[in-house]
């Protein structure tokens, strides 16, 4: 899961992200830490602070530019254009 977690970029909610610094950034190297993360809003629905479809949005965004510089092509939907 950590190796994912590196990978990923995005982090799910604020708790996440601390326990993300707490725990995995002490156990990369010096270029690891310097990839950038992005704090996305909890998919949680305790996390009421923000609508669903402002969560989603979000989500979908940082989910797109990923997919772009991989040359993906995302849909609303979740879709693969090939």
């Amino acid at each position: 899961m950590m190796g994912r977690l590196r990978d990923a970029g995005p982090l799910n909610g604020g708790t996440a992200a601390k326990l993300y610094q707490r725990h995995v950034i002490p156990t990369l190297t010096d270029g690891q830490r310097a990839m950038a993360t992005t704090t996305l809003p909890s998919t949680s629905p305790v996390h009421a602070g923000v609508s669903f479809p402002r969560k989603a949005a979000r989500w979908f965004d940082v989910l797109r530019e990923a997919r772009a510089k991989k040359g993906q092509v995302m849909t609303p939907a979740g879709y693969e254009l090939t």
